[in-house]
């Protein structure tokens, strides 16, 4: 839409950095969060030389926030005490991360770290210990390059 900021890829390139620098040699494997974590996990995977799995959760509706499910887990039967990271785009209202992390959690390791592209909520994200690369506004909304409306 008209308003909206529109992320570059560049923002692969500066990921790909920061998950080198913060997660060699400290992740068993990577949790992309569906849809919009898919891209920023494969490029973690590929970086850290990690396997990838998927977990689809929604919690948005076109633009228009609902409530949290878990829609789908395509992570492994096996792995309990693994070290996992887990991916998404954006850090929002922290209730995807939260159902994603106590999900991950409960089933597979405590052990879990958690990091976004992009948090509207540096205080909330920080208290939940949701690492993320770029600061950005609440009240914007933030397409990327691997969205479709």
């Amino acid at each position: 839409m008209k308003n909206d900021v529109a992320v570059t890829w560049q923002i692969l390139d500066s990921f790909k950095t920061f998950v080198s620098a913060n997660y060699t040699g400290k992740i068993d494997y990577v949790v992309g969060i569906l849809n919009g974590g898919g891209i920023p996990a494969i490029v973690a995977a590929k970086v850290l030389g990690v396997p990838i799995y998927l977990l689809h959760v929604k919690s948005y509706r076109g633009r228009k926030r609902g409530k949290v499910g878990i829609m789908n887990s395509l992570c492994p039967a096996e792995g309990y005490g693994s070290r996992i990271l887990s991916i998404d785009d954006i850090f929002d209202s922290g209730e995807t991360q939260k159902a994603t992390l106590a999900f991950l959690r409960n089933r597979y390791s405590p052990a879990v770290r958690s990091v976004v592209l992009i948090s509207k909520d540096i205080e909330k994200s920080s208290k939940m210990g949701v690492e993320y690369l770029v600061k950005a506004k609440k009240n914007q909304w933030y397409r990327f390059p691997w969205e479709h409306e």
